[in-house]
């Protein structure tokens, strides 16, 4: 298992080399990530309130109808979901800390990025239909080998599809799209929704940074941590994440690039 190192420069894309130490170069001089702690649980406590409301209703379901199978399916969904909010609340406010003490795990293997992301894809289905959007992918036909972390980069990639759902207005369209170019392969997630002005798609990757801090996004809840991890995740393998759009109500376009190993591009 690797530790890496935050403070460190990344390796860029150009001279990645995946036979080399998978440690980064550390910077002693460079600066470690900051994580206002009294901000990050008053969020918490916030965000941790949304899931009481529907297992409370959970349990009271199940008190007014212990015997009925229909009863108790609804009542199992109502839980699973809610327990997986918790879950993934809990698993950044984690990987924020491990991020701040330099702690945070990397285990790279040589992988097939398409059909990773074709997993997490199909992981994401069931909440992007219930937002009611179509989810369309474009996926290559041909392995397209990288070195990474499939869990991490897992993570990354269901990070975009659900924050897309998520800033979409129903009826929308999510796309995933998987390429190979030149040095590098690219996950492109595309939605049609509620787009980022050009200050949103500055900050969007920040500690907390949630576009339209007073708007429409901001009622969407969430830590505010999916996509500074998602970045400095994608960061840690090399590569580049960043976010385009034309502008609010106009969509948006989040491209990862990772670098591919010398070897896979012959």
């Amino acid at each position: 298992m690797e530790t890496l190192d935050i403070t460190s420069e990344v390796e860029s894309i150009g001279s990645f080399d995946p036979d080399s130490p998978r440690r980064l170069e550390t910077d002693a001089h460079a600066p470690t990530v900051f994580l206002p702690v009294e901000g990050l649980i008053q969020i918490l406590a916030h965000e941790m309130r949304g899931p009481l409301a529907p297992l409370g209703t959970a349990a009271a379901l199940l008190r007014r109808c212990p015997s009925d199978p229909d009863c108790a399916a609804k009542v199992a969904d109502i839980v699973d979901r809610q327990v997986s909010t918790l879950a993934r609340l809990i698993d950044d406010v984690l990987d924020a800390f491990r991020l701040r003490l330099g702690h945070l795990a990397i285990h790279r293997e040589v992988v097939d990025l398409a059909s990773v992301v074709a997993t997490v894809v199909d992981s994401t289905r069931g909440f992007v239909a219930s937002h009611g959007h179509a989810l369309v992918t474009t996926l290559p036909d041909r392995s397209l080998e990288v070195a990474c972390d499939p869990v991490r980069l897992s993570q990354v990639v269901q990070n975009l599809v659900t924050n897309a759902a998520k800033y979409t207005n129903r009826g929308g369209t999510i796309e995933v799209r998987v390429e190979a170019f030149l040095g590098c392969a690219a996950v492109t997630v595309i939605d049609d929704g509620i787009g980022l002005s050009p200050a949103d798609v500055d900050s969007i990757f920040e500690l907390y940074g949630q576009a339209g801090q007073s708007g429409t996004l901001r009622s969407e809840g969430g830590l505010g941590l999916g996509l500074f991890l998602a970045r400095r995740l994608v960061e840690a393998h090399g590569g580049t994440l960043e976010a385009f759009s034309a502008g609010r109500g106009r969509g948006s376009r989040f491209v990862v690039r990772l670098p591919r190993p010398a070897a896979t591009m012959m």
